[in-house]
């Protein structure tokens, strides 16, 4: 599975979805076909890595992947099966992951069904991921890890700094009422920073160190696939926002019904046929 410049977004997102059932996570339709826009547009115009803070069992990493060069190398940093080094950070994982804790094992597995090259693999706390990447810098970086406010702080430190001037990176749980931290975060950070906010969904956020971000390839890539939007100004800053409109009908309501072990029984079965 892979995307080029030529294919249908929907109709990949749909595919996506169809594949990836029995990779638990959580990714909402609209971002999928969010991210195969601006990946779209950032690998016309720039070559670099991508990078995935808060990886969990794979399901965005997967799709990550599949936008990727062959001379790009996608790179995920967890915990995983590891005890989180902030005190906050160790309540908050064990009261979200208590029934499905990822494992590096079930990550791999999850990663190698879908694309042969393996991510570079950072088995750490985000909090020590920057002495890592060193001269690394990236055209695309998905925040979903942590939701403590010391956290977010440190991841989106770390994608600013590591993000290439010309870059995106998506933040999730921009607006969710239980991650609050990561609202407050975010918003001090588009101000304080003046990063160029660009585009909101339902879930997530995305912006660039490009001040100066032309939305209007933006807005006729949203045009011609017939998406819904309008435009808000906000802290003298013009940007998107999309409507959680677009939906997988075929299995969004599937996913809310099962718990995760059956959901992903679901998916190997499908996978089997």
């Amino acid at each position: 599975m892979r995307i080029t410049e030529h294919d249908n977004i929907f109709t990949f997102a749909t595919e996506y979805f169809d594949r990836t059932t029995g990779v638990f996570g959580w990714i909402n339709f609209e971002d999928v076909v969010i991210f195969s826009i601006f990946n779209r547009l950032r690998s016309a115009a720039s070559n670099g890595d991508i990078l995935e803070i808060g990886t969990h069992m794979g399901k965005t990493a997967v799709l990550l992947g599949t936008f990727l060069k062959d001379s790009e190398f996608l790179s995920v940093c967890d915990i995983f099966e590891k005890a989180a080094s902030d005190q906050e950070n160790k309540l908050e994982v064990a009261a979200s992951y208590r029934k499905d804790t990822p494992s590096l094992f079930i990550f791999k597995n999850n990663y190698r069904k879908f694309h042969h090259k393996q991510p570079v693999i950072y088995n750490m706390d985000s909090l020590l991921l920057a002495d890592q990447l060193r001269d690394k810098y990236f055209r695309f970086i998905h925040i979903d890890g942590g939701h403590t406010f010391n956290i977010v702080s440190t991841d989106l430190k770390t994608a600013i700094k590591f993000i290439k001037d010309d870059g995106v990176i998506a933040i999730d749980d921009w607006q969710n009422f239980n991650t609050i931290d990561v609202a407050a975060v975010f918003w001090k950070t588009i101000m304080e920073a003046k990063l160029r906010l660009i585009l909101l969904t339902h879930a997530k956020a995305y912006f660039s160190k490009d001040k100066d971000f032309d939305l209007t390839e933006l807005r006729q890539l949203l045009k011609s696939n017939e998406i819904i939007f309008y435009e808000k100004h906000l802290f003298d800053q013009k940007f998107i926002m999309i409507s959680p409109s677009l939906k997988n009908k075929k299995f969004s309501k599937i996913k809310k019904m099962l718990p995760p072990i059956l959901y992903s029984g679901l998916g190997k079965l499908r996978n089997r046929k």
